[in-house]
C-alpha cells in the first residue's frame, strides 16, 4: 500500500501492483515482496516503509534489511494509533482512493478489536480479507508520521 497527499491536501491510497500489470494476489508466497519493495523505495524515496511488527509480513524483516531497506516496525499502540488516522481522515473526507475493487471490498468488510483504551482492525475475522485495509493504513500511519509537512506531488506517480 501507499500513500500520498494530493494538491488539495487530502491523503491519497492505493494498491501497488506486485509488478507491471501483477497483482500480489495473483503471485505464490512472498519471496517477491522484498525485492518489490526495494524497486519501489529506491524509485519513489518515501518518508517510511512500515510494516506490522505482530503480522505474518515481519517475517520478511530479515530479508528487507538484508537489502538495505530501513524498515519502521509498528507495535500495537502504533496499529491503533494507525486505524485511528485512516478512520478519522475517511469520516472528515481527507481520505480518498481510486476505486480499486479489492480495497473497497477490505474497508466494507472491516470489522474493529477492542483493544485496552484503542481499537484496531480485526484481522481474524475469517469472514472477511482486509489485507488491502492493513496495507494503506500502514501506510497513512508513515504518511502521516514520518512525512512532515504535505509536499507537492505527482499523483499519477503510482503507475510510473
Amino acid at each position: 500500500g501507499a500513500a500520498t497527499y494530493t494538491p488539495d491536501g487530502k491523503i491519497l491510497v492505493e494498491i501497488v501492483p506486485a509488478a507491471d500489470g501483477v497483482e500480489y494476489h495473483d503471485l505464490p508466497g512472498t519471496s517477491w515482496i522484498p525485492p518489490r519493495l526495494a524497486v519501489l523505495v529506491g524509485k519513489w524515496s518515501p518518508v517510511a516503509t512500515v510494516v506490522d511488527g505482530y503480522s505474518s509480513a515481519a517475517s520478511l524483516l530479515p530479508d528487507m534489511e538484508e537489502l538495505g531497506l530501513e524498515m519502521t516496525v509498528t507495535q500495537a499502540k502504533d496499529m491503533a494509533r494507525a486505524c485511528g488516522m485512516v478512520y478519522d481522515a475517511l469520516v472528515e473526507g481527507r481520505l480518498v482512493h481510486l476505486g480499486q475493487d479489492g480495497l473497497t471490498k477490505a474497508a466494507l468488510s472491516a470489522k474493529w478489536r477492542e483493544l485496552s483504551d484503542s481499537r484496531a482492525w480485526d484481522r481474524k475475522d475469517k469472514s472477511s480479507d482486509i489485507t488491502e485495509l492493513v496495507a494503506i493504513t500502514l501506510a497513512v500511519y508513515g504518511l502521516i508520521v514520518h512525512g512532515g509537512e504535505q509536499k507537492e506531488v505527482e499523483v499519477w506517480g503510482f503507475y510510473e
